[in-house]
């Protein structure tokens, strides 16, 4: 499984390359969810996927690991994707 790093104060992209309709990054914070909607991105070469901006709200937790997880959408059903662990790094 991945571990993506984040420092607190940061930004971070990632991605997903797929052909759904629509997709969703989600942070089990423990007592809540932090969800992230995709936004569609067609590569060069005609790929197709999801941005997820990852700021904000996810970005208030603090210091820790929490699973991440990548949800696409086709038709009206949602399919879990992926899994990886998201390292929020807190500090100077």
């Amino acid at each position: 499984m991945t571990t993506i790093s984040l420092h607190q104060a940061g930004v971070r992209r990632l991605g997903v390359l797929t052909d759904a309709d629509g997709a969703q990054l989600r942070i089990d914070a423990g007592s809540a969810c932090i969800p992230i909607d995709g936004t569609a991105i067609t590569l060069e070469g005609g790929a197709t996927g999801f941005e997820f901006r990852v700021s904000g709200p996810a970005m208030m937790l603090p210091p820790g690991l929490y699973p991440l997880s990548i949800w696409t959408q086709t038709g009206g059903d949602w399919a879990h994707r992926a899994q990886h662990n998201l390292h929020i790094i807190g500090g100077c």
